[in-house]
């Protein structure tokens, strides 16, 4: 990994954990005191708690607003044991749909850290890959498909110009999650019926 110009070299601090969750927007406030990362030993402030790592290398550290920063999969890593199961779904599936985190880095840093705490409840996020969901709606929407022994549906699928939330593509059948929260004002909500028609000839 090439360290931009934002990015010192360890061991200086590196913003992490519930820190470095709020900057990647895993949380939505920021908590004190600050945390942060070294790989080596380094002066306690106060206001700052310091973490220190052996196992932190380069791919595991970025740049987000001009701050040195764990990587979104080495903090998803560091603060998963903090998170319920929900709020670690919801934080995986946003930060994959915002593009800051891809399944490839989260698969690297489980494997290069099989003994950390958080590990064991990442491995299914990996190993069994799904699609992504965009809202707490759709996460319990997939749940109930798995609890009556429905098909795994896919989430979030392009589909002729359009994308829907829901796909049983050997089912033919599609689901579309309506909120107002997913699919924003009246005119958004309004063109989804519009789509509802298109995706009716496909479906029959």
């Amino acid at each position: 990994m090439l360290l931009g110009p934002c990015l010192p070299a360890a061991p200086a601090p590196f913003l992490s954990h519930g820190s470095g969750g709020t900057l990647w927007g895993y949380n939505k406030y920021w908590d004190m005191p600050f945390e942060v990362t070294v790989t080596a030993s380094h002066r306690r402030r106060p206001g700052i708690t310091v973490h220190r790592s052996r196992t932190l290398t380069e791919a595991d550290i970025d740049c987000q607003l001009d701050v040195p920063v764990t990587s979104p999969a080495r903090t998803l890593l560091d603060i998963t044991p903090r998170l319920t199961d929900k709020r670690l779904r919801r934080a995986i599936n946003d930060s994959r749909h915002a593009r800051y985190l891809h399944l490839d880095d989260l698969a690297d840093v489980v494997r290069r850290n099989p003994t950390r705490h958080g590990t064991k409840r990442l491995l299914p996020f990996v190993q069994q890959p799904r699609g992504i969901t965009r809202s707490d709606l759709e996460d319990r929407f997939v749940a109930l498909a798995r609890r009556y022994g429905l098909p795994t549906p896919e989430t979030n699928v392009p589909l002729h110009g359009y994308v829907v939330d829901v796909l049983f593509r050997a089912e033919r059948v599609i689901v579309e999650i309506d909120t107002w929260d997913s699919h924003g004002l009246r005119t958004s909500f309004g063109s989804d019926r519009k789509r509802d028609a298109e995706m009716l000839a496909f479906a029959t």
